[in-house]
């Protein structure tokens, strides 16, 4: 029975009001605090090879073994953080340095995963009265700076803040000083972004908890917990589950989080390296989303199933075929951006270096040359010479889009390049759900990880989007019915987004959009008269992307492939 799309919507709606509550889902995290010193440690210390080269290949074997979704490094310089970060692949950073707030001087990072979460904004600030400024309060030895940042879990919907800071060593009076500071942003953060969000709070505080400038950081402004205090299942490595004497790296949290296991351990290998002069300590911690968080991700799976129904047929069309269709937030002169489409492959475009950049990804943006609503990109690698292609091609990148060129929407985050050998990509389809001005696209990671003000440097022979043709083939395309019920669905996401903009979102609009893609995978073996197979990837060349970046096909459920390599 072939059903209108008034009616569908009307089933969505109803089923919007009719559903039962959903459980609230939970998020867990895996997070680290870590005051790695370029300096302190001796090459004689230890086994006598603690030279830094060897020291962070240990600690890339560490990392790679925990796996830590977060982390708050201490004391890292720029050189240390490109080290630290092309060893461990799957993470960018945001933070500045705290002498000139941009390279000089000492970080505290956040390192991330990219393909767990998405960083809607970020910031730092120095903890003295004139926090927007490089500053230090009277008695300081050094400047102190916090970074935060306002996190989306792509994998639950949930959403965080986290700071990570290094206090001064000096008196308890200084460090007070620096908590308040501390403290007040915290809770502007959370005024500003949601009284009821998780904060999680890593750092060197330099501060033992005998100390009375530990109760302020635990309850003074907004109340805190310290995770190793408040989890049962806690272990350090010479203690055991007892608290160690004079410790002064913590792990905080809002006290809607909730501590699930805590581990320090050994800041020496079993080889003999001393990888710092601070033990490592790590953290799961779990917490309950709410009704906007379960929402996001209801319509994450909703574009999902519908963006399933769809394939594509690669158009030809250049969206950018002249050099005026290009921007960026900086070139090098010598590289400028119309080398990327210039046909020519000895020659590359190069993100600026040689002067520092501004504070945020670098980017090239395209003005397409005509209204699309889903594109693709091809990409090819500087060719010149093998180190640099293959340190400076883009290994993780954020598609943004804007009307404006002042408000960005998130499109999506592309992950798989294809492998770091692999010259040249062709992207999958990139649902921009309606037209825009402007896309971006943000490059947070490379190979290379040389960083310019805390994002990392690019080059690119050739670069060119094209638009996507919704080929005929495709069950939106040929089966009405799949094409009502993937509107229908469209349209109660709509209404959900606006919910979750406005916080009215209610745990029913939730249930009815789970129940949208259940009915849209209804239409769609009842379209077919036969059970939808699950498609392979050579059955679908423009696989598009999840909003968290994954790439799927058509199919019964949600198939997600690898990226394909495809030669141009």
């Amino acid at each position: 029975m072939k059903l209108s799309l008034k009616k569908i919507l009307t089933m969505l709606l109803v089923a919007m009001a009719c559903a039962s509550p959903r459980a609230a889902t939970t998020a867990q995290w895996r997070i680290m605090t870590y005051n790695v010193p370029l300096g302190n440690i001796l090459v004689s210390d230890g086994n006598g090879r603690n030279t830094w080269e060897n020291r962070c290949a240990q600690l890339h074997a560490y990392l790679q073994n925990v796996s830590p979704d977060l982390l708050g490094m201490q004391e890292p310089v720029r050189s240390e953080l490109c080290d630290v970060l092309r060893g461990i692949p799957g993470y960018a950073m945001v933070g500045v340095a705290r002498d000139d707030g941009a390279e000089k001087g000492e970080y505290t990072p956040i390192i991330y995963k990219t393909h767990r979460f998405r960083v809607e904004a970020s910031g730092n600030y120095w903890l003295t009265e004139t926090p927007d400024v490089v500053s230090k309060v009277e008695g300081s030895s050094h400047n102190r700076i916090a970074t935060w940042a306002l996190l989306t879990d792509k994998l639950t919907g949930a959403r965080l803040l986290y700071t990570n800071t290094h206090l001064s060593y000096n008196s308890e009076a200084v460090k007070l000083a620096q908590i308040k500071v501390l403290k007040q942003h915290i809770r502007t953060l959370n005024d500003t972004y949601g009284p009821d969000l998780p904060h999680l709070l890593t750092g060197d505080f330099n501060m033992q908890d005998t100390e009375d400038n530990y109760n302020y950081v635990l309850n003074w402004k907004i109340r805190m917990k310290d995770i190793w205090e408040t989890t049962s299942d806690r272990w350090h490595w010479l203690t055991g589950k007892n608290t160690l004497q004079g410790r002064i790296d913590y792990i905080y949290a809002t006290t809607n989080v909730k501590g699930v296991m805590v581990r320090w351990d050994n800041r020496k290998t079993d080889d003999g390296f001393w990888v710092s002069d601070h033990d490592p300590l790590w953290a799961d911690v779990s917490y309950r989303t709410t009704t906007e968080d379960d929402a996001r991700l209801a319509t994450n799976d909703a574009w999902a199933a519908i963006d399933s129904t769809r394939s594509f047929t690669a158009g030809r069309i250049k969206l950018a075929p002249t050099a005026s269709r290009l921007s960026s937030d900086g070139m090098e002169p010598s590289f400028p951006l119309s080398y990327a489409i210039d046909s020519n492959t000895s020659t590359f475009a190069h993100s600026l270096y040689s002067t520092t950049a501004p504070n945020a990804p670098h980017y090239i943006q395209v003005m397409p040359s005509k209204e699309v609503t889903d594109v693709f990109f091809s990409f090819l690698r500087r060719n010149d010479n093998e180190e640099y292609g293959l340190s400076d091609r883009w290994e993780d990148v954020m598609v943004t889009a804007s009307d404006d060129g002042v408000q960005w929407d998130y499109i999506t985050e592309i992950h798989d390049f294809g492998g770091t050998q692999n010259k040249s990509y062709s992207s999958g389809n990139i649902a921009l759900r309606r037209p825009y001005k402007y896309i971006r696209f943000n490059v947070m990671r490379t190979p290379g990880m040389k960083l310019r003000n805390g994002h990392p440097q690019y080059s690119v022979s050739e670069f060119q989007v094209y638009e996507n043709k919704l080929a005929a083939t495709s069950e939106y395309a040929s089966l009405p019915a799949v094409a009502e019920a993937a509107d229908a669905l469209a349209a109660l996401v709509s209404t959900v987004s606006e919910k979750v903009a406005t916080h009215t979102v209610e745990a029913s609009d939730v249930d009815a959009l789970r129940q949208g893609i259940d009915a849209l995978q209804q239409a769609r073996r009842t379209a077919s008269s036969i059970t939808v197979p699950m498609a392979a990837e050579d059955q679908s060349p423009q696989p598009s992307y999840r909003l968290d970046g994954t790439r799927y096909t058509g199919g019964r459920g949600l198939v997600v492939t690898k990226g394909r390599k495809v030669l141009r």
